[in-house]
C-alpha cells in the first residue's frame, strides 16, 4: 500500500493554494478546442497537456505545456507517454495530475480546477467531477451523479473518463496498472481495491461534466485478464457491507462550512447584448422546461392523433 504520509504533512504545512498546479492532460482528435478550458485555466490551479491520437503536428495549442501524439486507446497511450523522459520532467511540478477524455462537456465552468481543489484541501488520492442529472448524461453508477445537498462524497469508486490523482499516488500505484489496459476495464474497480477502500481518500467533487479506439481484444476479454493479473476479487467490498459491483457512498462533506460549492447544471441560457439582442449559451435545464417542452409536444401531436381518428371512423363505421 502507498505511504503518503510526508505529502500529506507537506500538504498540511504548506496549504493547498501554495502548491503547484495540477497537470490535466486531455485526451484529444485534431478537433481540440482550447477555448473549453479559459475557465479552468483562469483560475490558476491547472495546466493542460494534450495526448493525441491525431497527425504530428496537426494540433495546436497556446496554453498547453506539451503536446504527446501517439496512436492507440486512452490508457495504453497514458502508459507510453508515461514512460518518456518529456513526461518524466513535466511530472516534477505538479503535486496532481488527470486524463480527461476530450468529448465531456464542461458547460463553462472551472470543472477541473474544483476537482482539484477538492483533492489539495481534503488530501485527497482519488477524485472526479460529480454527473449532471439530465436524460442525455448517462452512466450505471447513481453514487457519482451530484448531490446538491453537500459540498462532497466519498465513494469507493471512480470512473475512467476524467479522474484526477495524487501524483505520487498516481505514480507507485496506478502507472503499473496500465502496461496492459486498452479499453480501462476493471481500472476503477482495481484502483479503491488496491487502496483498501479508505473512506476519505476517494470522492467525488461538487462540480458537474456530462459523460473508443483500436484495441488488441475485446473489453470483456480485457476485464477478465485484468482481474486476473491483479487478482481483485469483490470478497473485501462485501465483507465491508458494499454492493459487489459499482460505487458506493462511504461519507460525505456538508456544505455548511465547506468553501466548496456545488454547480448547477447548464445546457443553454439567454445572455442580453448590447441593443436588445439576445444570444443563446445555455440554459439551465429544470422540471419546469421540460413538463413545458412535454406540453407543446403534446399540443402538436394531438391534432393529428383526432384528424388520424376521424378520417379512419369515416373509412370504418361502426357496425
Amino acid at each position: 500500500m502507498l505511504d503518503s504520509y510526508k505529502w500529506r504533512q507537506r500538504l498540511k504545512s504548506n496549504g493547498y493554494r501554495k502548491f503547484p498546479p495540477a497537470l490535466v492532460v486531455v485526451v484529444a482528435g485534431k478537433s481540440f478546442d482550447e477555448s473549453r478550458w479559459g475557465p479552468d485555466l483562469s483560475t490558476g490551479m491547472i495546466d493542460i497537456a494534450i495526448l493525441s491520437y491525431a497527425k504530428p503536428g496537426s494540433v495546436t495549442c497556446r496554453a498547453c505545456v506539451h503536446i504527446f501524439y501517439g496512436n492507440g486507446s486512452k490508457w495504453h497511450l497514458v502508459d507510453q507517454v508515461t514512460r518518456t523522459g518529456t513526461y518524466q520532467h513535466i511530472k516534477t511540478q505538479y503535486a496532481a495530475i488527470s486524463f480527461v477524455d476530450d468529448d465531456l462537456e464542461f458547460h463553462g465552468k472551472p470543472v477541473m480546477s474544483t476537482v482539484v481543489e477538492a483533492v489539495y484541501k481534503y488530501r485527497l488520492l482519488m477524485a472526479q467531477p460529480s454527473l449532471c442529472h439530465q436524460e442525455n448524461c448517462f452512466s450505471p453508477y447513481k453514487e457519482l451523479f451530484q448531490k446538491e445537498e453537500l459540498a462532497m462524497h466519498y465513494t469507493n469508486f471512480i470512473e475512467i473518463m476524467a479522474p484526477v490523482f495524487e501524483m505520487e499516488f498516481f505514480d507507485e500505484m496506478v502507472r503499473p496498472t496500465l502496461y496492459r489496459a486498452y479499453y480501462g476495464w476493471m481500472l476503477d474497480y482495481i484502483w479503491p481495491w488496491l487502496l483498501g477502500y479508505p473512506t476519505d481518500r476517494i470522492a467525488v467533487a461538487p462540480t458537474s461534466l456530462y459523460v473508443m479506439a483500436s484495441a488488441p481484444r475485446g473489453p470483456y476479454e480485457e476485464m477478465d485478464a485484468q482481474s486476473k493479473e491483479w487478482r481483485y476479487s469483490t470478497t473485501l467490498r462485501t465483507a465491508r457491507g458494499y454492493s459487489p459491483g459499482g460505487a458506493d457512498v462511504v461519507g460525505t462533506v456538508p456544505l455548511a462550512g465547506s468553501a466548496l460549492r456545488a454547480r448547477p447544471c447548464q445546457l443553454f441560457s439567454c445572455v442580453q447584448l448590447p441593443g436588445g439582442g439576445r444570444y443563446s449559451q445555455g440554459l439551465t435545464v429544470s422540471k419546469t422546461l421540460a413538463f413545458c417542452l412535454a406540453a407543446a409536444g403534446a399540443a402538436l401531436l394531438l391534432p393529428c392523433l383526432w384528424r388520424w381518428s376521424r378520417k379512419h371512423r369515416r373509412r370504418f363505421p361502426r357496425q
